[in-house]
């Protein structure tokens, strides 16, 4: 079978921690990310994969996440808002 799964996760970051020194380490380090877009966009795919829990005010704010540190010092909330999934083929 062939399912597709989608996950909306509404992401708000804090802005002011994405300082241009982290942004150009960030970049050297780990991904080429210029915007805080992609910054969001890679947060909410680590959430929407469970690759760590849902953020909101403290809970799941400590979460190391590699690249980030504590990800509570960088994003306010990371909250699945929607799942759905289809079947797009059978095995028969």
């Amino acid at each position: 079978m062939l399912i597709e799964v989608n996950r909306t996760v509404n992401v708000e970051l804090k802005q002011d921690a994405f300082t241009h020194d982290f942004m150009k380490d960030f970049r050297k380090d780990f991904y080429p990310f210029f915007t805080l877009d992609e910054h969001a966009q890679h947060i909410a795919q680590l959430v929407a994969r469970e690759v760590i829990d849902e953020i909101e005010g403290r809970r799941g704010a400590e979460q190391f996440v590699e690249g980030y540190g504590p990800i509570g010092e960088f994003v306010k909330t990371a909250l699945v808002q929607d799942t759905s999934m289809e079947t797009l083929t059978t095995d028969e």
